[in-house]
């Protein structure tokens, strides 16, 4: 079984991740934890860096990673972006929707990485060590940005919903208003 999901997890990446291959990345592995609620990781390698695709609880990641090994050390690709253009792009956690299917997120990444790669890359490269501390420094500024862009969105949720509940409540009087209005009219 477990070798059956492999290969199909693979299918369903590489349906989105193939173009991968004309950079010159293989898939280095494909790993599958059905104990961990089938969450999975496939990694792609090309001589500069490792790309990994990840799923947990159907949430898809993509991350850069070092030659190095270095497991520790992974950047995904909304931070890197925002590296690469020197905090001139920003793209959300929930880009383009709060709540996207799996396929959906894959195909956003998908065009994210076909857009940045060459730029992305060389960070990770023979160079790595020299990048390493721009790379954590621009990560933890898009982290910070969004969490900002979190926090103000969910401040203006609550607004909106609070807004709504008093327009709702004034409707109710309203119509209350109207009702003993013609209650009393008719008496």
């Amino acid at each position: 079984m477990s070798d059956q999901m492999k290969a199909s997890i693979r299918g369903d990446v590489e349906r989105y991740f193939r173009f991968l291959h004309d950079f010159g990345f293989v898939v280095q592995s494909v790993d599958y934890h059905p104990k961990s609620f089938g969450n999975w990781e496939v990694v792609y390698a090309s001589e500069e860096c490792l790309v990994e695709i990840s799923n947990d609880r159907d949430g898809i990641d993509l991350n850069f990673m070092p030659l190095n090994k270095d497991g520790t050390f992974r950047v995904g690709i909304k931070g890197m972006i925002y590296c690469v253009t020197q905090g001139q792009k920003f793209i959300d956690y929930f880009s383009p929707s709060p709540f996207p299917s799996r396929d959906e997120q894959m195909k956003e990444l998908a065009i994210l990485l076909k857009e940045y790669l060459a730029q992305i890359a060389p960070y990770f490269g023979s160079n790595y060590q020299a990048h390493k501390e721009e790379i954590l420094s621009a990560e933890k500024k898009w982290n910070n940005f969004a969490l900002q862009q979190m926090q103000i969105k969910i401040k203006a949720e609550k607004q909106a919903a609070e807004a709504a509940r008093i327009a709702s409540r004034k409707r109710t009087l309203s119509r209350m208003r109207n009702a003993i209005k013609l209650f009393f009219s008719k008496g």
